[in-house]
């Protein structure tokens, strides 16, 4: 095994006007809708995939969907970065998380456990729609 990696992307089935927006209606004299708007969106739902590099280039990983995070949008690039160390390393959940990826590595006939898991370089990848939740900061 070479390292542990997760890859961000916006998660594809969420409505991220939903999280921390406010939605703005603006009605005429009758009453009658005339146009709305979504202002001040601060949260994203992102889709996180874990994966293990194998020692042949190869990648056993977690099935998309399964692991998800609400991410600030007001933060930074850095600050997400940690948020998504810290979601990967965490001791008290991360069992769940690793357990698919320990079952994947064992029908390869390669032998992982947490111990093993925790040691290993976390690489940590971010899809073009998730860097552009942040133009001010280059990854």
């Amino acid at each position: 095994m070479v390292s542990l990696g997760a890859s961000v992307s916006t998660a594809p089935d969420q409505e991220p006007e939903n999280y921390g927006a406010t939605l703005i209606r603006v009605h005429d004299a009758a009453g009658r809708e005339v146009r709305s708007e979504v202002r001040g969106r601060e949260l994203e739902v992102l889709d996180i995939v874990l994966f293990i590099e194998l020692d042949d280039g190869e990648r056993v990983s977690t099935t998309p969907g399964q692991i998800r995070l609400i991410a600030r949008l007001d933060g930074t690039m850095n600050e997400l970065r940690e948020r998504v160390g810290q979601m990967v390393y965490d001791d008290g959940d991360r069992w769940p998380r690793w357990r698919n990826l320990m079952a994947a590595l064992k029908t390869r006939g390669v032998h992982a456990d947490d111990p093993a898991i925790a040691t290993l370089p976390l690489i940590l990848e971010f899809s073009d729609d998730v860097l552009a939740l942040y133009p001010s900061e280059t990854s």
